[in-house]
């Protein structure tokens, strides 16, 4: 609907001439049928799927973020472990080889004490490696570029930031 008003007059409050228009426009879309209907119908299907892959996409990178989360974890309970077998195997070295300056072992016991020792350092390596790498993941998985060993202030993950990926 429109409408207009037109006063013409010298002073504001003398008799002029005026004049007034009033209109009204409507319109129908009468030849389309149900194509406005089917439009709508297609484009809320599209509206579902695309929140469908959306949400799957979250729930990936969720379990992404977890998984290498834990899998950080586990190395980093794995190099514990590592450690402490390391410290054991050095110290059998020590006692075997004091037993052996004392003539209560032979050099095959101290050998094989000393490539225990060996495997045990290569493990922790190893081990060191794989920590490395579950934490390259990690940084990955959250859209980090290089990892918190490397670059520390560039890669902080933290229990509560792994959360937030829920």
């Amino acid at each position: 609907a429109r409408g207009a008003y037109e006063y013409h007059g010298d002073e504001l409050f003398s008799d002029g001439s005026d004049s007034t228009t009033l209109g009204v426009s409507l319109k129908f879309n009468l030849l389309n049928g149900t194509g406005d209907y089917h439009q709508i119908k297609q484009a809320k299907s599209r509206l579902q799927s695309m929140q469908t892959q959306l949400d799957s996409k979250i729930n990936s990178v969720s379990l992404n973020v977890k998984t290498a989360y834990l899998s950080l974890q586990s190395a980093e309970q794995r190099l514990k472990a590592t450690e402490e077998a390391v410290r054991q195997a050095e110290e059998g070295l020590r006692i075997l080889e004091q037993r052996y300056q004392e003539g209560a072992a032979g050099v095959i016991d101290l050998l094989q004490t000393e490539l225990a020792l060996a495997d045990a350092r290569f493990n922790r390596t190893k081990v060191k490696h794989d920590l490395l790498l579950e934490n390259a993941a990690l940084c990955r998985s959250v859209g980090h570029l290089y990892t918190r060993f490397l670059e520390p202030d560039k890669c902080p993950i933290l229990p509560d930031e792994v959360n937030a990926f829920q």
